[in-house]
């Protein structure tokens, strides 16, 4: 993108990000839907999962409160500011309360995206803290990270600090450690729901001689689904960021959407593969007994299809690391 200026950049970004908002919005309702209300009547208080709904409500208060600036910024640059150098002096001053704002809302909602992924991951493992070590560490990290970004940011303009320098290395640490903390988190919290789901099928096969679905797998498939979502557009910051394209302000903005929007899709997903699910056993009618040959193990029959094991497994696993509690 040669010659792809800011002001083209901004313009850019405000279109794709209000396009990746009404999305947002739409997986929003539908994710306050599964976390609000349970067959059909709104939850009691003490049946609602409190980190989700109100990480699901700040995200999208901060989604909105982007958007918000975004419209401002470009009204600022383009209808009132009648100045010298244009646009491009507005948009162009990031140390502006404006563009300030701007980037504490995206580096807010990628640590708001990035800590709730580890808190599932926290969950899945029976809450212990050192299976979450590394991806903590990476966290606080990444914390630290935006808190220079923006201090060094808002004293752009001061020789004392000397803070174009400093600048730039702190905001590639941050976007280097937000793909390296999903790859790593992300592959913990599948580890479990692939070992399951391939004991699972190890089992059925050794009993029946046969493969049934694993629904293990398409609980697996969700989250990597929506974690490479995320991930991809984190990398493609990562690398417009690092090489000084503009294209930074599109990816960055709608990564603020996009985070929020995998966030719900995990949420969303799972609530209408477990209602499928719900279903399928309410109208399931008696399959006959097989006997088999007694095996070493002392399993001597079982019925067919996915076996009580497997279905405890699938819905304490996925449920664990999407909701925290079991719906």
């Amino acid at each position: 993108m040669s010659g792809f200026t800011v002001v083209e950049a901004e313009f850019c970004s405000l279109f794709t990000e209000t396009l990746a908002f009404g999305l947002y919005l739409t997986s929003f309702g539908f994710c306050a839907k599964v976390l609000l209300t349970i067959n059909s009547r709104w939850r009691h208080f003490d049946e609602l999962n409190i980190p989700m709904v109100a990480v699901a409500f700040a995200m999208f208060v901060n989604a909105c409160f982007d958007i918000a600036l975004a419209m401002y910024m470009n009204w600022r640059a383009h209808i009132l500011y009648q100045g010298p150098g244009g646009p491009e002096f507005i948009l162009e001053d990031i140390s502006h309360w404006t563009e300030l704002a701007r980037s504490v809302t995206t580096l807010t909602q990628t640590i708001f995206a990035d800590g709730i992924l580890i808190y599932r991951c926290w969950v899945t493992y029976n809450r212990s803290f050192r299976a979450v070590t590394f991806s903590v560490l990476l966290w606080l990290g990444n914390g630290v990270c935006a808190f220079f970004l923006i201090f060094y940011q808002a004293n752009i303009r001061n020789p004392a600090i000397e803070s174009a320098s400093k600048l730039f290395p702190f905001g590639v640490a941050f976007w280097a450690v937000t793909v390296a903390l999903n790859v790593v988190t992300t592959s913990l919290l599948i580890w479990p729901i692939w070992k399951s789901a391939r004991e699972n099928e190890q089992f059925l096969s050794h009993s029946t001689g046969s493969k049934s679905p694993n629904t293990l797998r398409s609980a697996m498939v969700i989250i990597i689904e929506s974690a490479l979502l995320y991930t991809m557009l984190s990398f493609i910051v990562f690398v417009t960021y690092t090489t000084g394209n503009n294209a930074f302000y599109i990816a960055a903005e709608m990564n603020i959407q996009v985070s929020g929007i995998a966030f719900n899709l995990i949420i969303i997903r799972t609530a209408y593969r477990n209602k499928i699910s719900q279903r399928k056993d309410t109208n399931a009618q008696s399959v006959s007994l097989h006997f088999i040959a007694p095996r070493a193990t002392g399993i001597t029959s079982m019925t067919e299809g996915p076996t009580e094991y497997d279905k405890t497994m699938d819905n304490g696993v996925l449920e664990r690391s999407v909701f925290g509690s079991t719906l």
